[in-house]
Protein backbone atom coordinates (compact mmCIF):
# COMPACT_ATOMS: atom_id res chain seq x y z
CA UNK A 1 0.00 0.00 0.00
CA UNK A 2 1.28 3.49 -0.83
CA UNK A 3 0.32 6.98 0.27
CA UNK A 4 0.61 10.42 -1.27
CA UNK A 5 3.12 13.11 -0.33
CA UNK A 6 0.30 15.14 1.23
CA UNK A 7 -0.78 12.22 3.41
CA UNK A 8 2.80 11.58 4.50
CA UNK A 9 3.25 15.26 5.35
CA UNK A 10 0.15 15.16 7.56
CA UNK A 11 1.42 12.08 9.40
CA UNK A 12 4.81 13.67 10.05
CA UNK A 13 3.44 17.10 10.92
CA UNK A 14 5.38 18.97 8.25
CA UNK A 15 4.34 20.85 5.16
CA UNK A 16 3.68 19.25 1.80
CA UNK A 17 6.46 21.35 0.23
CA UNK A 18 9.05 20.09 2.75
CA UNK A 19 8.28 16.42 2.00
CA UNK A 20 8.26 17.12 -1.73
CA UNK A 21 11.65 18.87 -1.52
CA UNK A 22 13.18 16.00 0.46
CA UNK A 23 11.89 13.29 -1.88
CA UNK A 24 13.03 15.23 -4.94
CA UNK A 25 16.56 15.47 -3.56
CA UNK A 26 16.77 19.24 -3.18
CA UNK A 27 19.78 20.45 -1.20
CA UNK A 28 17.84 22.94 0.90
CA UNK A 29 14.61 21.52 2.34
CA UNK A 30 14.04 23.79 5.32
CA UNK A 31 14.61 21.00 7.87
CA UNK A 32 17.57 19.49 9.70
CA UNK A 33 19.52 16.54 8.34
CA UNK A 34 18.07 14.33 11.06
CA UNK A 35 14.52 15.34 10.14
CA UNK A 36 15.29 14.82 6.45
CA UNK A 37 16.44 11.26 7.16
CA UNK A 38 13.27 10.61 9.18
CA UNK A 39 11.17 11.72 6.20
CA UNK A 40 13.12 9.50 3.80
CA UNK A 41 12.82 6.45 6.07
CA UNK A 42 9.09 6.97 6.60
CA UNK A 43 8.53 7.55 2.87
CA UNK A 44 10.27 4.27 2.08
CA UNK A 45 8.22 2.42 4.70
CA UNK A 46 4.97 3.82 3.30
CA UNK A 47 6.02 3.52 -0.37
CA UNK A 48 5.61 7.24 -0.91
CA UNK A 49 7.28 8.70 -4.01
CA UNK A 50 6.99 11.95 -5.99
CA UNK A 51 4.13 11.89 -8.47
CA UNK A 52 5.91 11.43 -11.80
CA UNK A 53 3.31 13.03 -14.13
CA UNK A 54 3.04 16.13 -11.94
CA UNK A 55 6.80 16.44 -11.74
CA UNK A 56 7.03 16.05 -15.50
CA UNK A 57 4.62 18.94 -16.06
CA UNK A 58 6.68 21.11 -13.74
CA UNK A 59 10.11 20.24 -15.11
CA UNK A 60 9.21 19.75 -18.77
CA UNK A 61 10.32 16.11 -18.61
CA UNK A 62 9.97 13.11 -16.34
CA UNK A 63 12.48 10.83 -14.69
CA UNK A 64 11.09 7.97 -16.75
CA UNK A 65 13.05 5.99 -19.34
CA UNK A 66 10.90 4.12 -21.81
CA UNK A 67 11.98 0.64 -22.92
CA UNK A 68 10.14 -0.29 -26.12
CA UNK A 69 10.69 -3.93 -27.06
CA UNK A 70 9.02 -7.11 -28.33
CA UNK A 71 7.33 -9.30 -25.74
CA UNK A 72 9.20 -12.55 -25.13
CA UNK A 73 8.63 -15.71 -23.10
CA UNK A 74 12.38 -16.28 -22.71
CA UNK A 75 13.45 -16.31 -19.06
CA UNK A 76 16.87 -14.98 -20.15
CA UNK A 77 15.25 -11.66 -21.00
CA UNK A 78 13.72 -11.37 -17.52
CA UNK A 79 17.16 -11.25 -15.91
CA UNK A 80 18.37 -8.71 -18.46
CA UNK A 81 15.38 -6.43 -17.93
CA UNK A 82 15.75 -6.59 -14.17
CA UNK A 83 19.41 -5.66 -14.55
CA UNK A 84 18.49 -2.80 -16.87
CA UNK A 85 15.86 -1.55 -14.45
CA UNK A 86 18.37 -1.62 -11.58
CA UNK A 87 21.00 0.29 -13.59
CA UNK A 88 18.50 3.00 -14.51
CA UNK A 89 17.24 3.23 -10.93
CA UNK A 90 20.80 3.78 -9.71
CA UNK A 91 20.94 6.76 -12.07
CA UNK A 92 17.65 8.12 -10.69
CA UNK A 93 15.33 6.92 -13.47
CA UNK A 94 12.20 4.81 -13.42
CA UNK A 95 11.69 2.21 -16.17
CA UNK A 96 8.52 2.18 -18.25
CA UNK A 97 8.28 -1.03 -20.29
CA UNK A 98 6.12 -0.93 -23.39
CA UNK A 99 5.79 -4.07 -25.53
CA UNK A 100 4.54 -5.21 -28.91
CA UNK A 101 3.41 -8.69 -29.83
CA UNK A 102 5.69 -11.48 -31.07
CA UNK A 103 5.24 -13.25 -33.41
CA UNK A 104 3.76 -10.67 -35.75
CA UNK A 105 0.19 -11.46 -36.79
CA UNK A 106 0.33 -9.17 -39.81
CA UNK A 107 2.38 -6.16 -40.95
CA UNK A 108 -0.60 -3.90 -40.25
CA UNK A 109 -1.13 -5.14 -36.69
CA UNK A 110 2.61 -5.07 -36.03
CA UNK A 111 2.79 -1.47 -37.19
CA UNK A 112 -0.14 -0.50 -34.97
CA UNK A 113 1.30 -2.26 -31.92
CA UNK A 114 4.68 -0.67 -32.53
CA UNK A 115 3.19 2.82 -32.69
CA UNK A 116 1.09 2.18 -29.59
CA UNK A 117 4.20 1.08 -27.68
CA UNK A 118 6.04 4.29 -28.59
CA UNK A 119 2.98 6.48 -27.94
CA UNK A 120 2.75 5.11 -24.40
CA UNK A 121 6.31 6.24 -23.72
CA UNK A 122 5.81 9.61 -25.42
CA UNK A 123 2.69 10.30 -23.31
CA UNK A 124 4.77 10.02 -20.14
CA UNK A 125 7.22 12.67 -21.37
CA UNK A 126 10.08 10.21 -21.12
CA UNK A 127 13.54 11.61 -20.49
CA UNK A 128 14.99 8.95 -22.80
CA UNK A 129 14.15 5.81 -24.72
CA UNK A 130 15.78 2.42 -25.27
CA UNK A 131 14.20 1.05 -28.44
CA UNK A 132 14.58 -2.48 -29.80
CA UNK A 133 13.24 -1.33 -33.18
CA UNK A 134 13.53 1.87 -35.18
CA UNK A 135 10.51 3.87 -36.24
CA UNK A 136 10.37 7.34 -37.81
CA UNK A 137 8.32 8.59 -34.88
CA UNK A 138 11.54 8.55 -32.83
CA UNK A 139 13.01 11.18 -35.12
CA UNK A 140 9.89 13.34 -34.93
CA UNK A 141 9.70 13.29 -31.12
CA UNK A 142 13.41 14.13 -30.73
CA UNK A 143 13.77 12.35 -27.37
CA UNK A 144 17.24 11.03 -26.42
CA UNK A 145 17.22 7.48 -27.77
CA UNK A 146 19.55 4.50 -27.97
CA UNK A 147 18.66 1.67 -30.33
CA UNK A 148 19.29 -1.82 -28.97
CA UNK A 149 19.99 -4.70 -31.35
CA UNK A 150 19.45 -2.56 -34.45
CA UNK A 151 20.85 0.62 -35.96
CA UNK A 152 19.75 3.69 -37.89
CA UNK A 153 21.58 6.72 -39.20
CA UNK A 154 21.67 9.59 -36.72
CA UNK A 155 20.96 7.42 -33.66
CA UNK A 156 23.16 5.84 -31.02
CA UNK A 157 23.00 2.07 -31.22
CA UNK A 158 24.27 -0.99 -29.37
CA UNK A 159 24.08 -4.16 -31.45
CA UNK A 160 25.62 -7.62 -31.52
CA UNK A 161 28.22 -8.55 -34.12
CA UNK A 162 25.98 -10.76 -36.26
CA UNK A 163 28.86 -11.70 -38.55
CA UNK A 164 31.02 -12.68 -35.59
CA UNK A 165 28.25 -14.73 -33.96
CA UNK A 166 27.64 -16.76 -37.11
CA UNK A 167 31.33 -17.39 -37.73
CA UNK A 168 31.88 -18.43 -34.12
CA UNK A 169 29.01 -20.94 -34.26
CA UNK A 170 30.04 -22.39 -37.62
CA UNK A 171 33.72 -22.58 -36.71
CA UNK A 172 32.92 -24.41 -33.47
CA UNK A 173 30.86 -27.10 -35.20
CA UNK A 174 33.22 -27.41 -38.15
CA UNK A 175 36.14 -27.76 -35.74
CA UNK A 176 34.42 -30.79 -34.22
CA UNK A 177 34.20 -32.38 -37.65
CA UNK A 178 30.67 -31.46 -38.75
CA UNK A 179 30.32 -31.07 -42.50
CA UNK A 180 26.57 -30.73 -42.85
CA UNK A 181 25.09 -27.78 -40.94
CA UNK A 182 21.61 -26.29 -40.76
CA UNK A 183 20.14 -22.97 -39.61
CA UNK A 184 16.77 -22.53 -37.91
CA UNK A 185 15.57 -19.02 -37.15
CA UNK A 186 14.19 -15.73 -38.32
CA UNK A 187 14.71 -14.60 -41.88
CA UNK A 188 17.05 -11.65 -42.23
CA UNK A 189 20.53 -10.53 -41.23
CA UNK A 190 21.45 -13.48 -38.99
CA UNK A 191 20.19 -15.98 -41.56
CA UNK A 192 22.29 -14.40 -44.32
CA UNK A 193 25.39 -14.16 -42.12
CA UNK A 194 25.10 -17.81 -41.10
CA UNK A 195 24.68 -18.95 -44.69
CA UNK A 196 27.76 -16.93 -45.67
CA UNK A 197 29.81 -18.30 -42.75
CA UNK A 198 28.97 -21.88 -43.76
CA UNK A 199 30.01 -21.22 -47.35
CA UNK A 200 33.22 -19.51 -46.28
CA UNK A 201 34.11 -22.72 -44.47
CA UNK A 202 33.75 -24.60 -47.75
CA UNK A 203 30.61 -26.39 -46.56
CA UNK A 204 27.29 -26.72 -48.43
CA UNK A 205 24.69 -24.09 -47.55
CA UNK A 206 21.82 -25.02 -49.86
CA UNK A 207 18.26 -23.88 -49.16
CA UNK A 208 17.18 -27.29 -47.86
CA UNK A 209 19.25 -26.73 -44.70
CA UNK A 210 18.29 -23.09 -44.18
CA UNK A 211 14.95 -22.94 -42.35
CA UNK A 212 13.94 -19.30 -41.96
CA UNK A 213 10.79 -17.21 -41.95
CA UNK A 214 9.61 -13.86 -40.62
CA UNK A 215 6.27 -14.09 -38.86
CA UNK A 216 6.53 -17.21 -36.74
CA UNK A 217 6.45 -18.76 -33.31
CA UNK A 218 10.09 -19.69 -32.70
CA UNK A 219 9.43 -22.70 -30.48
CA UNK A 220 6.78 -24.19 -32.78
CA UNK A 221 8.73 -23.45 -35.96
CA UNK A 222 11.85 -25.20 -34.69
CA UNK A 223 9.82 -28.26 -33.73
CA UNK A 224 8.30 -28.41 -37.21
CA UNK A 225 11.57 -27.92 -39.05
CA UNK A 226 13.67 -30.56 -37.28
CA UNK A 227 11.84 -33.63 -38.74
CA UNK A 228 12.11 -32.10 -42.23
CA UNK A 229 15.84 -31.60 -41.83
CA UNK A 230 16.37 -35.12 -40.55
CA UNK A 231 14.40 -36.52 -43.49
CA UNK A 232 16.85 -35.07 -46.03
CA UNK A 233 18.97 -37.56 -48.03
CA UNK A 234 22.00 -36.12 -46.22
CA UNK A 235 20.66 -34.73 -42.92
CA UNK A 236 22.62 -32.17 -40.90
CA UNK A 237 24.60 -33.30 -37.87
CA UNK A 238 24.89 -29.80 -36.42
CA UNK A 239 22.17 -27.16 -36.08
CA UNK A 240 22.63 -23.44 -35.47
CA UNK A 241 19.63 -21.66 -33.95
CA UNK A 242 18.85 -17.96 -34.12
CA UNK A 243 18.32 -17.85 -30.35
CA UNK A 244 17.59 -20.01 -27.30
CA UNK A 245 13.86 -20.15 -27.99
CA UNK A 246 14.48 -21.91 -31.31
CA UNK A 247 17.02 -24.15 -29.57
CA UNK A 248 14.43 -25.17 -26.98
CA UNK A 249 12.05 -26.16 -29.79
CA UNK A 250 14.79 -28.34 -31.31
CA UNK A 251 15.58 -29.97 -27.95
CA UNK A 252 11.94 -30.86 -27.24
CA UNK A 253 11.34 -32.25 -30.73
CA UNK A 254 14.61 -34.22 -30.64
CA UNK A 255 13.44 -35.85 -27.42
CA UNK A 256 10.13 -36.80 -29.02
CA UNK A 257 12.02 -38.36 -31.92
CA UNK A 258 14.24 -40.32 -29.54
CA UNK A 259 17.39 -38.37 -30.32
CA UNK A 260 20.01 -37.39 -27.74
CA UNK A 261 21.93 -34.12 -27.74
CA UNK A 262 24.86 -34.05 -28.38
CA UNK A 263 25.29 -37.78 -29.12
CA UNK A 264 22.82 -37.77 -32.03
CA UNK A 265 22.76 -34.08 -32.91
CA UNK A 266 24.90 -31.05 -31.99
CA UNK A 267 23.26 -27.73 -31.23
CA UNK A 268 24.47 -24.12 -30.97
CA UNK A 269 22.30 -21.08 -30.22
CA UNK A 270 23.13 -17.47 -31.03
CA UNK A 271 21.84 -14.22 -29.59
CA UNK A 272 22.34 -12.95 -26.05
CA UNK A 273 23.88 -15.18 -23.44
CA UNK A 274 24.77 -14.94 -19.77
CA UNK A 275 28.25 -16.08 -18.81
CA UNK A 276 27.34 -15.81 -15.11
CA UNK A 277 24.50 -18.32 -15.30
CA UNK A 278 25.56 -21.71 -13.94
CA UNK A 279 22.39 -23.56 -14.85
CA UNK A 280 20.72 -21.93 -17.85
CA UNK A 281 17.73 -23.61 -19.44
CA UNK A 282 18.07 -24.95 -22.00
CA UNK A 283 21.74 -25.83 -21.47
CA UNK A 284 22.90 -25.03 -25.00
CA UNK A 285 26.34 -24.06 -26.21
CA UNK A 286 26.02 -20.42 -27.23
CA UNK A 287 27.81 -18.15 -29.65
CA UNK A 288 26.56 -14.72 -28.75
CA UNK A 289 27.03 -11.45 -26.96
CA UNK A 290 26.86 -11.15 -23.19
CA UNK A 291 23.50 -9.65 -22.32
CA UNK A 292 24.74 -7.88 -19.21
CA UNK A 293 27.53 -6.13 -21.11
CA UNK A 294 25.12 -5.06 -23.85
CA UNK A 295 22.51 -3.71 -21.45
CA UNK A 296 25.16 -1.94 -19.37
CA UNK A 297 26.59 -0.16 -22.40
CA UNK A 298 23.09 0.78 -23.61
CA UNK A 299 22.15 2.37 -20.29
CA UNK A 300 25.50 4.15 -20.02
CA UNK A 301 25.15 5.65 -23.49
CA UNK A 302 21.55 6.75 -22.89
CA UNK A 303 22.51 8.59 -19.71
CA UNK A 304 25.30 10.32 -21.64
CA UNK A 305 22.83 11.23 -24.39
CA UNK A 306 20.31 12.65 -21.91
CA UNK A 307 22.97 14.78 -20.23
CA UNK A 308 24.65 15.85 -23.46
CA UNK A 309 22.04 15.92 -26.25
CA UNK A 310 24.51 17.39 -28.76
CA UNK A 311 26.85 14.38 -28.67
CA UNK A 312 27.50 12.91 -32.13
CA UNK A 313 25.69 9.61 -32.72
CA UNK A 314 27.81 6.54 -32.15
CA UNK A 315 27.32 2.84 -32.94
CA UNK A 316 28.74 0.14 -30.67
CA UNK A 317 29.29 -3.40 -31.97
CA UNK A 318 29.40 -6.03 -29.22
CA UNK A 319 31.89 -8.85 -29.84
CA UNK A 320 30.53 -12.39 -29.34
CA UNK A 321 31.95 -15.15 -27.18
CA UNK A 322 31.48 -18.92 -27.17
CA UNK A 323 30.18 -20.58 -24.00
CA UNK A 324 30.41 -24.36 -24.18
CA UNK A 325 27.53 -25.94 -22.26
CA UNK A 326 27.91 -29.45 -23.59
CA UNK A 327 25.40 -29.50 -26.46
CA UNK A 328 28.05 -30.15 -29.13
CA UNK A 329 30.16 -33.22 -29.89
CA UNK A 330 31.85 -34.74 -32.94
CA UNK A 331 29.28 -36.01 -35.48
CA UNK A 332 28.06 -39.57 -34.98
CA UNK A 333 29.75 -42.16 -37.17
CA UNK A 334 27.68 -43.28 -40.12
CA UNK A 335 26.66 -46.92 -40.12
Amino acid sequence: MSITIRELAQQLGVSHSVVSSVLNGKNYCGVSERRRQEILIKAKEMNCQPHAPARALKNGRSDVVGICMPASSLTAYSALLLSQQKMLMEQGYLSLFSFWQVPEISPEIFRQELQNAFKTVFSHQAAGIIAWYYDDCLKRENIPTVLFGCSHEGFDSVAPDFVGQSRLAVDHLAGLGHRRLAYIGFKGVQENMTRLAIRDRGLPADDSCICADKNLDAFQFAGEMLPRLLALPEPPTGIICHNREFALGVIIEAGILGLRIPESLSLVSMGMNNRNSDRPYPAVTSAGTNGGDSIGLTVKRLIERIRQPALPAQSFLIAPELIDRGSCAPPPKRK
